[in-house]
């Protein structure tokens, strides 16, 4: 699997390292009330997958579970989240 460059929003702060495999989106501030008063920021990337002989007819993973990390600024804690991770079975 490997990213094509195409991001949505265009301007999206979104990096891959090659060594970890880890894309991340750097949001930066998020105000307060963000998705809930009003519409959640979002990102979204295309990947390619070529599987080989031994994934054909297999569900394969293509991104790991995805992690946010945070800090709220008026209680100083660090919050954190996970999300499911994403695989070739169609839904």
């Amino acid at each position: 699997m490997r990213l094509t460059g195409k991001i949505f929003p265009e301007d999206a702060k979104l990096t891959f390292d090659s060594n970890s495999r880890e894309v991340v989106w750097d949001l930066g501030d998020l105000e307060a009330g963000k998705g809930v008063f009003g519409s959640a920021p979002s990102v979204a990337f295309q990947v390619v997958f070529a599987p080989t002989s031994s994934q054909e007819g297999k569900t394969s993973e293509l991104i790991g579970r995805a992690g946010i990390t945070g800090e709220d600024q008026f209680t100083e804690l660090i919050i954190k989240g996970e999300g499911q991770a994403v695989n070739t079975a169609l839904q």
